[in-house]
């Protein structure tokens, strides 16, 4: 062999063992639905959408320790908050507000109070500072002071005879959730017990690499915990953590199970027909060529690479051993007096025309607005140009020049000869197949009910799992999840006063009873401008505080007491409070979860419960500009539906993008035709058969539709391209049914995953995959006899 020669492969060997260096040191694998999040033309909406799949609330895990009596709960929790609290990847624990949480709150807003008087002060203060309203202000006074906050009060009326700061800390209070309390600075539910902890972690709750060893971690911290209390400690969780592991966990399981047993039955079906386990180790080289290249590629393009792409890529087994497999049978079969590579040269045009198109197919995934499925298209294309290169590149190095056919190859070649002899000759069955499958491919995407739930797509989730999250939640958090005003603006300030506004707003529709009630930022927040108004109109009123003393004092108050008042109001009101003076203060994990980034957006959301008529709730704020009614669901699921339609398009993109592959190989639109349309009727009869079975169609059927195009077809162009020559055809034959095998051994698999995303891609690429095998022999019907064009170009 020339140095040249010996030169490629070996430097395609150090390239592999290189990228396969580069994979181990790089691999991260992620995990949940945020790969499977729409890219729309509707941004903002969309952003918010992925922001809060990684954000405050998706970080912070609800922990509720429940006990037989609620010393015994604190306790326990705050023994467990410690030992939670030294793990590397739990940024705090909350056990309860701080110790000097009140004093801190008071240093922070008394000196803002006039600024938060009222949410619409032109309206509202004037009647408050007229001599009837002074006049109930005193009253109000008094019999707060005389009542059992009187002590705490006394402190501060003189400077606040208005009660600004009482009615804040009342606002306070009432965005309060559930039946939360706080006893012993802990927060807790008396009533059951329970002592609630809120963990909030570092890194993404979807980030497996973190919260895998952070869930077991608490899993056995509590079980040491029960165990060293003498047990009777019970806990419960709502997190978004727990189901991401498991799923990551479970995707990890169909990855290892899916892939040995892909290799080991594609490996025992090639042993039971070559018999030479050296055959079987050459064809293992495209497939780990396949493998590393798919991953070097997906974590250069991607950063990482989600489970479902790991657990979809476990299947290329089937689609890339098909070359080698295409390779072995003509060179075994119909062996080239040059050798292996002569072999190979005498059936690449075939072997290229079959990749290419399947390469588009692939590269139709790579072209979706998911995220995540245009991962598997970049990564299954990737892997099938490596599994190419290296069947071309090493395969022929591999095998002895001189090969030697098994009976079992022999056998079966010449028998699947004859059956394609005699199909070829039952023109009429053949194209009744055809009809018939035409037929049921319209009656079942007719039929065919369609389900847009985006959810539908991962793994189930453990129905107890969901009922105990939803009992966990119920205990802190009164809102509706996934329900929420977003109210955005290009910098905070804006976002802010499109927030005031809202709440106004959203106060009159609780009082109609459009809805039950809302959480917002506004009660702890307001706008520099509503904070400024506030203080504008009270001092505006002139003589306020000669006012205010008359009123007070014929109420029986002292004429000096509220000189403090007189002085406040003399001194001018200190600068606006801003959102970082709350995130810098006990307040800022409270306020936290109301605040996103959208880019170079700020949006501030005000969380929903018991929104009556949700369109009727939009209306009314629709005059607001970035400002939108938002239900995460129903969000998705109309993104689905309207992305439904457009994927409808990718078919038949997808479907002249082969067509004008196989017309620039073939010169001929009419063979071209014959050889795509077998897998075309038997894709729609995949999809049409789920449908009349009454299973609901989702985008990944269709998407899986792509796939069954693009390989399909080869089944078909291995037919057409070995011309008349009944030894090539014959070899052809057994190939294919080889190639059929393993791939719905591989893809077939995919139906029993535990991710229905999965499972829709394996039933439609499985069955599609076999009907095209079934009915690759009308393409040489409809070609008539093979013109004698046709059987050169397979030369």
């Amino acid at each position: 062999m020339k140095a040249t020669s010996r030169l490629v492969p070996l430097c395609a060997l150090v390239v592999l063992a290189a990228l396969t260096v580069f994979c181990a040191v790089r691999m991260k694998v992620a995990t949940g639905l945020v790969a499977f999040v729409v890219d729309t033309d509707e941004r903002e909406l969309a952003a918010v959408s992925s922001a809060l799949l990684d954000s405050d609330l998706t970080r912070t895990m609800v922990l509720a320790v429940q006990a037989s009596d609620l010393d015994a709960a604190l306790d326990a929790a705050a023994a467990w908050g410690s030992t939670l609290g030294a793990h590397a990847e739990v940024a705090s624990v909350r056990l309860g507000p701080d110790a000097d949480f009140a004093r801190q709150v008071f240093a922070l807003y008394f000196p803002h109070r006039f600024a938060f008087l009222s949410s619409d002060p032109e309206r509202e203060l004037p009647a408050r500072l007229e001599p009837e309203g002074l006049a109930a202000a005193a009253r109000h006074l008094r019999s707060t002071l005389a009542g059992p906050r009187g002590p705490l009060l006394k402190e501060i009326a003189g400077a606040d005879p208005l009660l600004a700061f009482d009615a804040l800390v009342a606002r306070f209070e009432r965005e309060r959730s559930g039946p939360l309390e706080v006893v012993r600075q802990q927060f807790c539910v008396p009533a059951r017990n329970v002592a609630i902890l809120f963990l909030t972690t570092r890194h993404s709750a979807f980030d497996g690499v973190y919260q895998g060893p952070l869930e077991s971690f608490i899993v056995a911290s509590f079980a040491d915990l029960a165990r060293e209390r003498g047990g009777g400690l019970v806990l419960e969780r709502s997190s978004v953590h727990r189901f991401a592991v498991a799923s990551e966990r479970d995707g990890r399981e169909d990855l290892a199970w899916i892939s040995n047993l892909s290799l080991l039955a594609v490996g025992a079906l090639f042993l039971a027909i070559f018999r030479h386990p050296r055959y079987l180790l050459a064809s293992l080289l495209p497939l780990a060529a396949g493998a590393v290249i798919a991953t070097a590629v997906g974590l250069l393009v991607f950063g990482e690479l989600h489970v479902i792409t790991l657990v979809f890529g476990s299947t290329l087994i089937g689609v890339c051993i098909d070359y080698p497999i295409h390779f072995l049978t003509h060179h075994t079969l119909a062996p080239h007096p040059g050798g292996a590579s002569r072999s190979l040269d005498s059936i690449w045009p075939a072997l290229l025309l079959g990749a290419l198109t399947t390469i588009a197919g692939f590269m139709g995934l790579a072209g979706s607005d998911f995220p995540g499925v245009r991962e598997i298209g970049v990564f299954a294309a990737s892997g099938i140009v490596g599994a190419l290169l290296c069947t071309r590149i090493l395969m022929p190095l591999c095998v002895p020049d001189v090969p030697t056919a098994t009976r079992v190859q022999v056998r079966l070649a010449a028998g699947l000869g004859r059956l394609l002899e005699r199909l070829s000759q039952r023109r009429g069955a053949l194209a009744g197949m055809l009809a018939v499958l035409a037929l049921v491919a319209v009656a079942g995407l007719l039929r065919a009910p369609w389900d847009d739930d985006l959810y539908a797509l991962g793994r189930p989730s453990d129905p107890s799992w969901q009922i105990e999250d939803a009992r966990v939640r119920s205990l802190v958090a009164r809102m509706d999840s996934g329900r929420f005003i977003v109210a955005s603006g290009p910098d905070e300030q804006a976002a802010l006063r499109a927030n005031d506004e809202v709440f106004r707003r959203l106060e009159a529709a609780r009082t109609r009873g459009e809805l039950q009630d809302f959480q917002s930022l506004h009660p702890f927040l307001a706008s520099a401008e509503l904070q400024q108004r506030n203080v504008a109109v009270l001092m505006g009123a002139g003589d306020v505080a000669d006012r205010l003393e008359r009123a007070f004092r014929e109420a029986g108050f002292r004429a000096d007491a509220f000189a403090a008042f007189r002085q406040g109001l003399a001194s001018g009101a200190p600068e606006p409070l801003q959102y970082a003076d709350l995130a810098g203060s006990p307040l800022g994990v409270l306020v936290a979860p109301f605040r996103v980034q959208l880019g170079d957006q700020v949006a501030f959301l005000t969380f929903l419960r018991g929104v009556g008529d949700a369109a009727l709730l939009g209306q009314s704020l629709s005059d607001l500009g970035g400002v939108y009614y938002f239900d995460q669901k129903s969000f998705l699921a109309g993104l689905y539906t309207e992305y439904r339609a457009r994927v409808m398009l990718l078919v038949p993109v997808g479907l002249l993008v082969v067509l004008g592959i196989l017309c620039a190989h073939f010169r001929s639109l009419r063979t071209a035709v014959a050889t795509l349309l077998p897998a075309v009727v038997s894709a729609g009869a995949a999809v049409g058969l789920l449908g009349l079975a009454g299973v609901s169609i989702n985008l990944l059927h269709v998407l899986a539709i792509l796939l069954v195009l693009s390989m399909g077809e080869d089944y078909a162009i291995f037919l057409v391209t070995t011309g008349d020559d009944p030894q090539h055809r014959a070899a052809a034959m057994l190939s294919l049914c080889y190639a059929c095998a393993s791939t719905c051994l591989s893809f077939g698999l995919l139906a029993f995953s535990s991710f229905p995303a999965l499972q829709a891609l394996g039933a439609v690429t499985g069955l599609g995959v076999l009907l095209s095998l079934l009915t690759a022999p009308t393409a040489l019907l409809l070609l008539r006899p093979a013109p004698a064009g046709t059987a050169r170009a397979g030369r």
